[in-house]
């Protein structure tokens, strides 16, 4: 039988902007929407006056491992990353944390 443990948990959450902003930017559309929602926040990841994107999927979860090796206090050994280009990019943004954190 196997078993594990559960070293460190880490998360990340976009910047969070209140419904009052939504409905200023997109109008009636956005109040009528939020009248059926029960909250009053959401998380965004995309800027509203230009439609750019401010952070990806892939950077999120890349902020999110890095939050979990710091709460575990360990050193990844190995990343594996199926895209190629990506998995350069990112495996050494986690080289260079892992130095800085050594």
């Amino acid at each position: 039988m196997s078993y594990c443990r559960i070293v460190g948990v880490g998360g990340y959450t976009p910047k969070r902007i209140h419904n009052d902003e939504y409905i200023e930017f997109f109008g009636k559309r956005a109040q009528h929407a939020s009248h059926f929602l029960s909250h009053e926040n959401r998380y965004q990841t995309i800027d509203l006056e230009t439609g750019e994107s401010e952070i990806s999927n892939l950077q999120m979860g890349y902020e999110a491992s890095i939050d979990c090796l710091k709460s575990a206090n360990v050193s990844p050994l190995l990343v594996v990353v199926k895209n190629h280009m990506v998995q350069t990019k990112y495996q050494r943004k986690i080289g260079q944390f892992i130095r800085t954190a050594v």
